[in-house]
């Protein structure tokens, strides 16, 4: 994600902003000689799987969404981490929400999860529980692996309908 392992210092917009550097991801594999452009699946983790839901929104031509952990909505993101952790402060809660607007420049709904259901109409998506999720395990690879190898064409593969 922007800001982190050594480069240019940026504020996380769990997902929001970050959505444009999965779509830059995207396009770059796009154009490479050996990648079929047709079979590109998209998975994120926590503020990552938020990023790749919308970028899939975004652009038709991503062939499945696995989504691990995303935030729920705006209202989780604002009691987890933008706003005060005081329940007495939570009349302030609308402030951070649209201070966190104002200075990203984003659309804090975009975060809503259940915005995305209809996704799964157009393409494969999977979309697991929100919950602390610290680094993907066998058992989160293993699913991500059986669900891409179940709805997405193996490499050479036709089918004859």
């Amino acid at each position: 994600l922007r800001g982190q392992e050594g480069s240019e210092p940026a504020g996380a917009t769990f997902g929001l902003r970050e959505a444009d550097d999965v779509k830059a991801a995207v396009e770059l594999l796009r154009r490479r000689p050996f990648v079929d452009g047709t079979k590109i699946a998209v998975v994120g983790v926590g503020s990552g799987a938020n990023a790749a839901l919308i970028a899939a929104s975004r652009d038709p031509n991503i062939a499945a969404v696995v989504a691990v952990s995303p935030h729920a909505s705006i209202e989780e993101v604002l009691a987890s981490t933008l706003g005060p952790k005081q329940p007495w402060l939570s009349f302030l809660r609308p402030l951070c929400r649209w201070t966190f607007e104002l200075a990203y420049q984003v659309e804090s709904s975009e975060l809503e999860v259940s915005r995305y259901a209809r996704l799964s109409q157009t393409r494969p998506v999977l979309i697991t529980e929100p919950r602390p999720i610290t680094e993907l395990g066998f058992k989160h690879t293993g699913e991500i692996c059986q669900f891409l190898d179940a709805h997405l064409p193996a490499v050479g593969v036709s089918s004859a309908r």
